[in-house]
């Protein structure tokens, strides 16, 4: 128990009350590009973003959701794996091929 009490604290504050990702100013790569300096400022660690330009994500819900897992997977980096270069990949899904496990577990 002592331990998690000591890791809230490094994580820091998730806000459930109110969402991190405004959908009107193109919100969910905002908030990444956000997390990053974060990471980087924080930690000291190498954190860069590679995305499109625009990530269209019209559900505020699952935009939200998308940034709280990965926020939860750099402080994971950060923490675990002792990290120190992360980076941040969203991709456009290939509409030509169906989405399918590669086995390749986290990238």
């Amino acid at each position: 128990m002592r331990s998690t009490q000591r890791a809230v604290p490094e994580i820091g504050p998730v806000p459930f009350f109110e969402d991190p990702v405004d959908l009107d100013a193109d919100g969910l790569r905002v908030a990444l590009e956000d997390l990053a300096e974060e990471v980087r400022q924080s930690h000291g660690v190498d954190c860069r973003l590679e995305c499109p330009a625009s990530i269209h994500v019209q559900d505020n819900l699952v935009a939200t959701q998308l940034y709280l897992i990965v926020r939860e997977a750099a402080h994971n980096a950060v923490k675990h794996a002792l990290a120190k270069r992360i980076t941040i990949r969203v991709e456009e899904p290939d509409a030509r091929e169906p989405d399918r496990p590669t086995g390749g577990g986290v990238r």
